[in-house]
């Protein structure tokens, strides 16, 4: 009877106890193995360096942009044609006003029917301005 080769199983190692050199004597046939470990690997410490936070970069915040190939706008900002739509037709309610979170503005514009037109005439040449405004005060909060 012929004693098996050794075998690998994970990180130990199956030995027939007489080819593992544990020699045996007598007639006796011993059907046992024994487990070897392999050694563990040596682990190598790898030193960092730490710059203290007074040397560090001051972090950029955030920006967001528009992407200019499709007009897609970025959360929480306004488009100047819906602007100019609300304007234009809701003007003396003030639906221009209250689409820029402009809500006192809104109410003076409901309560005075847009300064009686006045103010409705006046916000059309000022809303790319307005829109502008609004959409840089929304990147910065």
């Amino acid at each position: 009877m012929q004693p098996p080769n050794p075998q690998n199983v994970g990180n130990a190692t199956l030995q027939d106890s007489v080819v593992g050199g544990d020699l045996h004597t007598g007639n006796i046939i011993h059907n046992h193995y024994h487990v070897t470990q392999t050694p563990a690997p040596v682990q190598t410490s790898v030193q960092q360096t730490v710059t203290p936070s007074h040397l560090q970069e001051p972090q950029q915040s955030q920006v967001v942009y528009v992407n200019s190939m499709n007009n897609s706008l970025a959360v929480g900002e306004k488009d100047l044609v819906t602007a100019y739509l609300l304007c234009i037709f809701f003007g003396w309610l003030g639906g221009h006003r209250f689409y820029l979170d402009q809500f006192n503005m809104g109410l003076l514009y409901v309560f005075t029917f847009g300064f009686l037109g006045f103010g409705t005439l006046i916000d059309l040449i000022l809303l790319p301005e307005l829109v502008r405004t609004r959409n840089q005060h929304s990147l910065i909060i």
